[in-house]
């Protein structure tokens, strides 16, 4: 992509009696596009870590019961699956059975 530099707008490719160039929409700035071709790269490519929002609290607490063997122990934790504005799910772990389920 080409900038115009006298109005910083995205120019345009066009192509008039066989010979290509790039034009700016707004100030009529020509740009004629020679026969040699140049690849630049600008900037490097970083690797990005993704970020872990699950959060292992590791809690027990008497109130869960498991919907497969009724043990009232239970371990939780949360975490992020939908939009910021929604609320965390909740993911429960039998201590007894290992039985997993969300809420």
């Amino acid at each position: 992509m080409l900038f115009c530099p006298r109005c910083a707008n995205l120019l345009l490719i066009k192509s008039v009696g066989g010979s290509m160039m790039f034009t700016c929409s707004t100030c009529s700035y020509v740009y004629h596009v020679s026969d040699t071709m140049k690849n630049i790269q600008v900037g490097t490519k970083k690797i990005v870590s993704e970020v872990e929002s699950e959060k292992e609290t590791g809690e027990v607490t008497e109130s869960g019961c498991c919907p497969e063997c009724r043990h009232n122990v239970v371990r939780f934790y949360t975490k992020q699956i939908r939009s910021a504005d929604e609320p965390e799910t909740i993911f429960y772990t039998c201590t007894k059975c290992f039985h997993k389920w969300r809420e």
